[in-house]
Formats: C-alpha cells, sequence, structure tokens
C-alpha cells in the first residue's frame, strides 16, 4: 500500500457520494468490483447535495464531511 500525503494511515470506512443518475452505477461498481468487495471497512454508496463540498480521493468522489467522519464499528 503507498502512502498519500494528507491520507489517513490504513482503510477507514467509505461513503461514495454520488448523484441519483449516477447511484446505481456506484452500487454495482461496489458489489462487483474486487477492490471494493475485499475492502476491510465499510463501503457505502449515498447521494450528494448540491451544496455538499466534495474531495476526490483516488479517484473516487467523497462528501468532506463524511471522508473525515470518525469510524464507526469495526468488522
Amino acid at each position: 500500500m503507498n502512502y498519500e500525503a494528507g491520507r489517513l494511515i490504513g482503510p477507514s470506512d467509505m461513503v461514495i457520494a454520488t448523484y441519483k443518475p449516477f447511484q446505481n452505477l456506484w452500487e454495482s461498481v461496489v458489489k462487483e468490483v474486487r477492490y471494493f468487495k475485499e475492502y476491510p471497512r465499510k463501503v457505502e454508496v449515498g447521494l450528494a447535495n448540491p451544496s455538499d463540498e466534495m474531495v476526490w480521493i483516488g479517484g473516487i468522489p467523497y462528501n468532506k464531511k463524511m471522508a473525515r467522519r470518525p469510524r464507526g464499528d469495526q468488522k
């Protein structure tokens, strides 16, 4: 695993924020892509609000508030 400056060390829960037309696509990606299937933490797809500040990490859009929320229960 390569560490990127500013990124938390170790995996954390992931919430992928998207807009309604792309929700089914992202849910399919999370279910079918090996990276997400093998991800050691919880991965969710949530709806983005136009007022949310979005950040891109590794080519995936995140709600900035969600990207900083505390870790939930561990698997």
